[in-house]
């Protein structure tokens, strides 16, 4: 595979589920800067795509609009009632996917820019420590 053909696929993957475009960085044994770059472009892209495109995204998937999981609605609540958008975001990248976060704030009325602004914050956040955590994996292991 090319290289240029796997930062795609990785920035894709972090756009859809952030810690999978991280671990394709650690087992590819890609630089610090790179994974950074990678991780970070793929979940911003994430964000933004959803923050615009979500409710078209989710008609197109929704198979049944009755088909929704109470546990599920009342994590997110707790979620949202006690973090807010912040606390939401700094928890999307590592446990939440970038589309359950972004709709999730959206459900709540948040400003786009503001979700978009404080998502990204986050994911530069994550992509830093992600990839200092994968460099030093990386590292240990190559002992």
């Amino acid at each position: 595979m090319t290289e240029l053909l796997f930062f795609i696929i990785a920035m894709l993957a972090s756009s859809v589920k952030f810690m999978l475009g991280v671990a394709m960085c650690i087992t590819k044994g890609v630089s610090f800067w790179e994974q950074v770059t990678c991780t970070l472009i793929g979940g911003i892209l994430g964000i933004v795509i959803f923050t615009y495109f979500g409710s078209a995204i989710r008609k197109k998937f929704q198979k049944n609009k009755n088909q929704k999981q109470p546990t599920q609605k009342q994590w997110a609540l707790v979620l949202w009632e006690k973090y807010g958008l912040i606390g939401t975001a700094f928890l999307t990248p590592p446990i939440i996917s970038p589309p359950f976060g972004t709709a999730l704030a959206l459900a709540f009325n948040t400003p786009k820019s503001k979700i978009i602004i404080t998502m990204s914050l986050s994911m530069l956040f994550w992509s830093f420590v992600c990839a200092f955590a994968g460099t030093k994996i990386v590292h240990f292991f190559s002992l």
